[in-house]
């Protein structure tokens, strides 16, 4: 949670107890295969991913996490591009979940 509230070891029980973080999905890539725009182009255009108005709940939130000023440029263009409000937030500390909930949706992403 971006105010400094969220619970500092969360665990899956603490985050759907609502300690302020949130249940994310870290991307992980290969840049000589992928470029950062395809990456996030491919999560903003997906229709399952749904324009932002209002305030969302912190567990379930939808946003993308930059690292750099080059990672903020290019995610506002793509979602300008795809006519899309998506929060852009600055990246927080990220705690793995618990090996119960990780691959999640299997090996690779195509």
């Amino acid at each position: 949670d971006g105010d400094g509230t969220a619970t500092p070891t969360p665990t899956y029980k603490s985050v759907c107890s609502g300690d302020g973080n949130t249940e994310a999905v870290r991307i992980e890539y290969d840049p000589s295969v992928f470029k950062y725009e395809d990456v996030i182009r491919r999560f903003v255009e997906s229709p399952k991913v749904p324009n932002i108005y209002g305030e969302q709940d912190p567990q379930y939130q939808v946003a993308i996490w930059v690292d750099s000023k080059e990672q903020r440029m290019t995610a506002q263009k793509v979602c300008e591009d795809a006519c899309k409000n998506i929060p852009i937030l600055d990246v927080m500390p990220w705690f793995d979940a618990e090996d119960s909930h990780q691959n999640f949706f299997g090996q690779g992403w195509k």
